[in-house]
């Protein structure tokens, strides 16, 4: 449609525009001007690139060098303006045929843009051209970009048949694109076409949303026009992203009516008292959480490759829970919240895609702390600095390095740490003035986050799903040593161990890769893993969430649990007792990089709200885990039931926060110790 809309414009343009004037102008030169720009126009692009990394890496003042950036820029494209009239002056003697001029351009464009776009964000600072591998980031939605191209052509393409065609039928033909969009909204309605539309095309969203923010009248993200879904643009507390305050006469999120107040608990399901276990009252934590961490495990019934041997020797003594979520797709809006006990939305955070968390936000090794724990973890991801926010309350976060075959300086992703991280836990567990007392340790590994890297201690194979086991089974056999270290400083007894992954990891099982943006049962769904001395191992098959952590560690620690925290304490069932079914919710906050999303899983139903797109899809997980069979269309009623539950459910559990732009000053403090 867009393409068609785009070849309708430059068809209706032609009847204006003195096109064979311009033909005429640049036919002589066109060739020339052709093999000019593809020598020019990549050489540009890589001093600009340069420039602005220069620029944006090596100095403080970020004014002064926005402004000498600029400068620079325009010095740059006087040069490369110049360069481009003396090439086409040089190569007049040639005088090339139009064809062979295309031909040398595409082989050149192929020879600049193949090769980094291969070796992909990684090597961006590698060779003169590597930043056009940024264009493979998975963050990334090029559709919109491409779609762009692909509508440029096709009206380009028409200019010529365009002009052979009597005023009266190319005018006809320009209309008919815009007949059946004006058909489409009125089967469907301009709400129901974005929603069709913005799931068929996620490109959509990012298409039309400068058009939504100029119509956007109170400012609150949605419009009230073109379908845009804002039935209040005067008030910004009412949108279709809104929690629906019960019984208030408003209808806040815009679903044609006012929440009522539920008469069913939240909780659901058969519950049985714990058989009285006295557990000890010096318990200390040991956490760790590894990226990227799927349901393939041994002991979730993972058989092709022997991945988890020293996690499935855990799991035998431990409480496995085999149907748990995390909070977020990513990690940033996965862990942070999981050790605050809050929803992603509901933390003072920034609207980057690297979230930034505020000092208002109290996290559990802040508690513990207080308490007289000692704080102290490892992580080699960027993204647990001290800037971040994600360690307030550590005497002790250590930024791990990385080893590997790729250069030092490389990104994060083409090096492993697993050993190193590895080794910090080993020395904070046989330092015995951080373990004389009451301690908090916490690990993440990172090494089975993409890029996955081969392992000689664990080679399974070439292909991604072969690389990324070997990622598991190499970090797994460091996280035996870790464990291993426990048992020998005799601190295993009174040593909770919790290990669980961030998020999960797709592999095209819903056309996804990776994780982030989607929220299909592959990416959201982790292992967990809780050890507790002294209580015995036992299967869990209800949905849990890492909501429910933070009660369970303040109730393990004696500590109490404050009222603002979600979730529920799992210590009951841990202890051995049953604990009803409760709603899960995961929140994907809108970012940079990633649309609005919420999943709402209550009663074997799973909601997906495509908040942006004003689109739903529902799917019955105890009948079709693999979520193959939409039930949004086919069972309306069950569809309107389970919005309701999913509006009470966010109306009485998630107090929301908006994001800001810019972290103000002392939003985030360095830890004594951190580094």
């Amino acid at each position: 449609m867009p393409a068609a809309l785009a070849g309708a414009l430059v068809g209706l343009g032609s009847l204006t525009l003195p096109l064979d004037t311009l033909v005429r102008t640049f036919r002589p030169i066109a060739p020339r001007l052709v093999l000019a720009l593809s020598i020019v126009l990549p050489c540009t692009a890589a001093a600009l690139f340069r420039l602005a990394h220069h620029f944006a890496t090596g100095y403080h003042n970020q004014t002064l060098a926005a402004l000498a950036m600029a400068v620079c820029a325009l010095a740059v494209l006087g040069f490369s303006s110049t360069g481009a009239a003396l090439l086409i002056r040089s190569l007049r003697r040639l005088d090339p045929r139009p064809a062979v001029a295309w031909a040398i351009a595409g082989t050149v464009l192929v020879a600049v843009v193949a090769p980094p776009l291969a070796a992909g964000p990684d090597g961006a600072l590698g060779g003169p051209f590597g930043f056009i591998g940024l264009c493979a980031m998975d963050a990334l939605d090029l559709a919109l970009p491409a779609m762009g191209i692909v509508a440029l052509a096709v009206g380009l393409a028409c200019v010529r048949f365009a002009a052979r065609l009597p005023t009266r039928r190319l005018v006809g033909l320009s209309l008919v694109p815009l007949a059946l969009a004006a058909a489409g909204v009125g089967a469907l309605g301009l709400e129901g076409v974005r929603a069709t539309l913005g799931t068929a095309a996620p490109a959509l969203p990012r298409l039309v949303r400068p058009i939504d923010r100029a119509l956007d009248g109170d400012r609150d993200g949605f419009a009230r026009l073109l379908g845009g879904g804002d039935c209040n643009d005067d008030d910004a507390a009412v949108n279709p992203a809104a929690t629906d305050v019960p019984g208030n006469g408003r209808d806040e999120d815009c679903d044609g009516e006012d929440l009522t107040l539920a008469d069913e608990p939240v909780a659901r399901g058969p519950s049985a008292a714990a058989p009285a276990v006295r557990l000890r009252g010096d318990l200390s934590f040991l956490i760790i959480t590894v990226d990227a961490m799927n349901l393939d495990m041994g002991f979730l019934g993972y058989d092709r490759y022997p991945t988890t041997p020293r996690l499935d020797r855990l799991a035998a003594r431990s409480a496995a829970y085999e149907r748990a979520y995390a909070l977020g797709t990513y990690t940033a809006q996965s862990l942070p919240p999981m050790m605050a006990g809050r929803y992603p939305s509901e933390l003072d955070r920034t609207s980057a895609h690297e979230v930034r968390y505020f000092l208002k936000n109290e996290f559990l090794a802040e508690k513990l702390r207080a308490a007289g724990f000692r704080t102290s973890g490892a992580a080699s991801h960027f993204l647990f600095a001290p800037i971040f926010g994600w360690t307030q309350g550590f005497d002790r976060f250590m930024q791990i390095g990385s080893e590997g075959d790729a250069p030092p300086g490389s990104h994060v992703d083409l090096r492993h740490s697993s050993r190193l991280v590895a080794n910090d836990a080993i020395r904070s567990l046989e330092d015995a003035e951080r373990t004389g007392g009451r301690f908090f340790f916490w690990y993440h590994f990172l090494d089975p986050h993409k890029q996955y890297l081969e392992h000689h201690e664990a080679r399974f194979g070439g292909s991604n799903r072969a690389l990324y086991d070997g990622e598991i089974a190499y970090t797994d056999l460091h996280i035996g040593r870790v464990l291993d270290a426990l048992e020998r400083a005799g601190l295993a007894d009174r040593t909770v161990i919790i290990v669980t992954g961030d998020h999960g990891e797709a592999f095209g099982e819903h056309g996804a890769r990776f994780h982030g943006r989607e929220t299909w049962e592959e990416i959201i769904r982790v292992p967990l893993l809780i050890h507790v001395p002294g209580l015995e191992p036992r299967r869990v098959q209800r949905r849990v969430s890492h909501i429910d952590l933070y009660p369970t560690l303040l109730e393990l620690a004696g500590l109490p649990v404050p009222p603002a925290a979600r979730g529920q304490s799992l210590v009951p069932e841990l202890a051995g007792g049953e604990l009803p079914e409760r709603p899960i919710l995961l929140e994907q906050p809108k970012n940079p990089y990633y649309r609005m999303r919420r999943v709402f899983i209550d009663q074997g139903y799973k909601l997906h709200h495509l908040v942006e797109e004003r689109a739903f899809r529902l799917f019955h997980l105890d009948e079709d885990p693999r979520e193959e069979h939409d039930l949004a269309v086919s069972d309306p009623a069950r569809l309107a039931a389970v919005r309701r539950a999913y509006s009470r459910f966010l109306a009485a559990h998630v107090s929301s926060v908006e994001p800001v732009d810019v972290a103000p000053a002392s939003s985030t403090r360095v830890e004594p110790g951190s580094e």
